[in-house]
């Protein structure tokens, strides 16, 4: 092979010691596959109405850690004295 161009690694970032990251023939860039306009309107748009529903004290759709929703409860109920829903 003549050369590569690389955006994605098992591991983010990668280690600056990576042989690949040392190579002539090697272009390394971030990953940015997804980051268009569009994907970026959607992502603000998304994030907008889940800060909304947690403002009216429901839980967005989108919960990345589950794990996490006990304690926002919590604290929810205690600032704002009110349960979510």
């Amino acid at each position: 092979m003549a050369g590569a161009g690389l955006d994605v690694w098992e591991q983010e970032p990668p280690n600056p010691d990576h042989p690949l990251l040392h190579m002539n023939n090697v272009i390394v860039t971030q990953h940015t596959a997804g980051v268009t306009h569009e994907s970026r309107a959607n992502i603000t748009r998304i994030a907008a109405l889940a800060f909304a529903d947690a403002a009216k004290g429901k839980l967005p759709p989108r919960i990345i850690n589950p794990a996490a929703v006990p304690r926002f409860a919590e604290r929810y109920a205690a600032k704002l004295g009110r349960t979510v829903a």
